[in-house]
């Protein structure tokens, strides 16, 4: 049976004439970022990305019978606000209309719309992870997984769908590696694990081969929006997304003098575009340890 996609979706609501003029860009986006997946498949990881990649395009300009051009100038916390609006007017009219379950819940059900924009090209330092870390194991009563998550996040460079993913079958504990079957690329990629991340798991509660690593008291991948948000507020770190571990995972990499390939083979990038932000960062590191030599003259 054909699985209802969010394009599928889409195409229902503009065929039911509720759609205003100003909404058809927005749902020209959201069809282009998560058009291809199932409607109840999609995660908050999903949303999230699409929103780091409406920000990272920025504003648009457009003209009478030309293709929008990009701008540079980034997009108005409002304006980002209306297009996560427009996705949750999307997944209410799958309710409405009884396209979906019941017991679905929209991966936007409770999303915080931003009030300023946020980088998520940013990256946090050693110490304001280890801030993170440390929070987490204060805020962290019931699941009493976050620390584990944050470590794994910092030290592999994963996207967070992908370490929520990860079974305890997919880790080998002789060769110290976890194996992700299906990346955001649709192509599996292992990564080593550090001592640090090791022990972490060790932590944890083990379950059965093929059960989630990080789940939820029903099996169910866990939602971390919520706690992530409580642990940033109490790191004086509230803008910050989960996301950003993986640019840190990056960004130290490079400083610590990786190769651009070595890079793209961690975080599973496909061009070397993806990964230039990073060298990026190495240059200004370098430059900063030059100009300490020159203080010295």
């Amino acid at each position: 049976m054909h699985s209802l996609t969010m394009g599928d979706l889409i195409t229902a609501l503009e065929a039911s004439g509720h759609v205003d003029l100003a909404q058809h860009s927005r749902l020209a986006f959201w069809r282009q970022h998560l058009g291809h997946l199932p409607v109840e498949s999609i995660t908050e990881d999903d949303v999230d990305e699409a929103v780091s990649a409406l920000m990272r395009r920025g504003r648009l300009r457009t003209s009478r019978n030309s293709v929008p051009q990009t701008t540079g100038q980034p997009l108005k916390p409002s304006t980002i606000g209306r297009y996560i609006g427009t996705l949750q007017g999307v997944f209410k009219f799958a309710r409405k209309t009884k396209l979906t379950r019941r017991s679905f819940t929209p991966p936007t059900k409770g999303i915080d719309k931003p009030s300023a924009p946020v980088d998520k090209n940013k990256f946090l330092t050693y110490e304001e992870v280890e801030r993170l870390i440390k929070w987490a194991r204060v805020l962290d009563k019931h699941w009493g997984k976050m620390p584990a998550l944050l470590v794994l996040l910092y030290h592999t460079g994963l996207r967070i769908g992908s370490v929520k993913n990860i079974r305890w079958a997919d880790i080998d504990w002789d060769r110290q590696v976890v194996y992700v079957p299906t990346t955001k690329n649709g192509e599996p990629i292992t990564s080593p694990l550090t001592r640090r991340a090791i022990d972490e798991l060790v932590k944890l509660k083990k379950g059965h081969a093929d059960d989630l690593v990080f789940a939820n008291r029903r099996g169910e991948p866990y939602h971390h929006r919520r706690l992530w948000q409580q642990v940033a507020e109490a790191a004086g770190l509230p803008k910050v997304t989960a996301h950003w571990l993986r640019h840190s995972c990056g960004t130290e990499m490079a400083q610590a003098g990786c190769s651009q390939p070595q890079i793209m083979a961690q975080l599973g990038h496909k061009t070397l575009t993806a990964s230039a932000r990073y060298m990026h960062s190495n240059a200004e590191y370098q430059r900063q340890a030059l100009n300490r030599v020159e203080a010295f003259k």
